[in-house]
């Protein structure tokens, strides 16, 4: 949502600093995105909650730099995603 200053803009009021909720369907409720921005913030909801049924084939449709964008985001979804799975490391110290 960084990457774009339109998206920042109008989805950081509906994010709570405090308690990471994310109240996106009063989000998309509120506010009239472009196409464009309303596939970012989709997948920003998605990548973020995993609540909403996103299609991937929508980036497709993306421009360029918005395209990267998206698939830097979901690049770094997928990082974060498989750390989280991952067996907790311990070191000999602590075995």
């Amino acid at each position: 949502m960084a990457g774009n200053k339109e998206l920042e803009n109008n989805m950081k009021d509906y994010l709570n600093e405090y308690t990471l909720e994310f109240s996106y369907q009063q989000m998309f409720n509120e506010i009239k995105f472009s196409p464009e921005i309303s596939m970012l913030a989709q997948l920003a909801v998605h990548l973020y909650q995993g609540r909403n049924d996103f299609k991937a084939t929508k980036l497709f449709h993306l421009n360029e730099n918005n395209f990267n964008l998206a698939m830097n985001a979901c690049e770094y979804g997928l990082r974060s995603y498989k750390n989280d799975e991952q067996e907790p490391v311990t070191s000999p110290s602590t075995v």
